[in-house]
């Protein structure tokens, strides 16, 4: 149990390291930092302001009001911005693999799938959170409020999706080791997580 404690800390540790490096490496160039913050606010905003004007016209699509849409438009948000945020070097996998650029990361000293999960990430997709959140407060007060429970519950549901998109994210990409023209599997992830 001590052993594990310890390694929860010391992977812990490195986490909050290679966040730390992530965002000191966006914010050498803050004006290139600044524009793909912009860059993925506006892309949510203009998904936000689409349900706008499409409820503009109707009352609900399929029984589901505008604020019962954001709520899941804003979860949807949430998570998609978690895994850009930690995890975005698995996008990159096929890429460290044609180049022969890999085997420097399976080297160090750490766990290889912590390390190749947390690599890297894209800090400018604070954004897509923050939306997810503005969308998640908006509807919870026009519909059913706020409940520590509900609160809870949901926060764990987030979690779990998390996980699931991760799990999913991380198994398309260990086809790369056979397919190394893989880039179109993103396509079908897509796919399979919004539908």
């Amino acid at each position: 149990m001590k052993d594990m404690v310890s390694r929860i800390k010391k992977y812990f540790a490195i986490f909050l390291q290679l966040q730390r490096i992530n965002i000191m490496r966006r914010m050498a160039y803050p004006s290139s930092f600044l524009f793909g913050f912009g860059t993925v606010f506006l892309t949510m905003f203009l998904s936000v302001f689409f349900f706008k004007v499409s409820f503009s016209y109707i009352n609900s699509i399929a029984g589901w009001t505008l604020y019962q849409v954001f709520a899941v438009v804003g979860s949807y948000m949430i998570v998609e911005g978690m895994m850009w945020i930690f995890f975005a070097q698995l996008n990159t996998i096929n890429r460290h693999i044609i180049d022969g650029t890999l085997d420097g990361i399976l080297l160090k000293p750490i766990d290889d799938q912590f390390f190749v999960s947390f690599w890297r990430g894209d800090s400018e997709d604070i954004a897509r959170i923050i939306t997810g959140i503005i969308l998640l407060f908006t509807a919870a007060h026009n519909t059913i409020g706020f409940n520590f429970m509900h609160t809870l519950l949901y926060c764990l549901l987030l979690l779990n999706g998390l996980i699931m998109f991760y799990c999913f994210n991380l198994a398309l990409r260990a086809v790369s080791f056979w397919i190394t023209e893989s880039s179109g599997l993103w396509l079908l992830m897509e796919r399979v997580v919004v539908n």
